[in-house]
């Protein structure tokens, strides 16, 4: 039930029910349209199951909040008050209660959020205004519980100091293990100033790293500069020990100008070298990166992805010229390759086109051998391949 008069809509009484009766809400409130968009609800609910929404989870839960929301141009603000939702959720109780809000500049409104959902506890304070501090702080006890599978607990806390000078971020994991990822321990922490040229840093230290069957040991991310420069880098001490570095800057324009820098890297089977930068440009008008052509050295064997450009229209190439027996250390254990190649591959494409891909390749006494339990294999042999391939 309700009314309209110009300029405002009126909602006394809205139900919305599921099958059965069931997950029923229910609202009322006012929409008013004659300058500004604003619109006051309250919506309260009884007992809604969460299976019925596929990826919230079992349980269920009921409540109220009070929505409010106003849209003046590319200006807006939502806030939620009278929050007050319990329930249960995979078996835990669940109750969220407070107030918040957030405007079109992304900064919050007052409030004081509690929520404690799934063994995980979210708490958000802020004054509303510059004069005073806010904070948000994180915690999950248990990953697995929100992806099966999973495990391992983080906490994170982010504090904007007063007149919003400087956002500071910290937080810890500890024993998380995520599909193939294993991470023993890890540390964040940063800041961001966003006044003036908008400076940041941030650091990550990861102990113990794994991915897959691949040791990383303790990793470490760095991320630093401001508007118009930044670094990032990279680094492991595991399996692959060694570090990479992108840095670049803004340039007139507004594309971002960098390089990845020269390196080694230490594999157990030898080194890697990248032994010049690589040039990156992003136009960001056009929606394109462009990457420079460059080698990656391995012993006797080179790998070269040539000039790249990516986007909705793009090109790539690579070439690969030395020893199989050298790139063996990169199959599986049980996988061998043994001869010398030499190959290149081309693709491009476009909008509403397909997909064009050239190749060729030309190998000598190429065997691949596929090992097999209680010391049995299999080979099979080629004393010359020559193959060319065009679309």
């Amino acid at each position: 039930a309700g009314s309209h008069q110009f300029p405002k809509v009126q909602i006394d009484d809205l139900r919305l029910q599921g099958a059965g009766g069931a997950n029923t809400l229910w609202a009322s409130g006012e929409l008013d349209y004659e300058e500004t968009l604003k619109i006051s609800a309250l919506l309260e609910s009884g007992a809604i199951d969460l299976a019925t929404f596929g990826d919230f989870g079992s349980g269920s839960v009921e409540g109220q909040l009070r929505l409010q929301a106003n849209l003046d141009g590319e200006q807006w603000d939502v806030s939620l008050s009278e929050v007050d939702i319990t329930g249960e959720v995979e078996g835990l109780p669940a109750h969220v209660s407070g107030y918040a809000g957030i405007n079109s500049e992304l900064r919050l409104l007052a409030s004081n959020l509690q929520a404690d959902v799934n063994g995980s506890q979210l708490t958000l304070q802020a004054s509303g205004d510059r004069s005073g501090p806010t904070s948000a702080h994180l915690s999950v006890d248990d990953l697995g519980v929100w992806f099966p599978g999973s495990r391992g607990k983080f906490t994170l806390q982010a504090l904007v100091a007063q007149d919003w000078e400087k956002l500071t971020l910290s937080g810890s994991a500890d024993d998380v293990v995520w599909q193939d990822l294993k991470i023993a321990s890890g540390e964040i922490s940063g800041d961001y100033q966003p006044e003036g040229d908008g400076a940041f840093q941030l650091d990550v230290l990861l102990a113990d790293v794994a991915l897959g069957k691949i040791d990383l040991g303790n990793t470490a991310l760095s991320a630093r500069g401001d508007m118009l420069e930044q670094i990032l880098s990279l680094s492991t001490q595991g399996d692959i020990a060694g570090s990479v570095e992108l840095s670049g800057r803004v340039d007139d324009d507004g594309d971002w100008q960098g390089q990845l820098a020269s390196t080694p890297l230490q594999t157990g089977a030898g080194n890697w070298h990248l032994e010049a930068p690589v040039t990156v440009h992003e136009a960001v008008s056009r929606q394109q990166m462009h990457l420079g052509a460059h080698c990656w050295y391995f012993q006797q064997t080179r790998i070269c992805p040539g000039e790249t450009l990516l986007g909705e229209e793009g090109s790539a190439s690579v070439s690969l010229d030395g020893n199989l027996d050298e790139l063996s250390v990169l199959l599986p254990v049980y996988l061998e390759l043994k001869g010398s190649l030499s190959a290149t591959v081309k693709a491009s494409w476009a909008k509403g086109q397909p997909l064009e891909l050239d190749g060729e390749a030309r190998g000598r006494d190429i065997v691949f051998t596929r090992h097999y339990a209680e010391g049995e294999s299999g080979s099979v042999h080629w004393e010359r391949v020559d193959a060319v391939s065009y679309t």
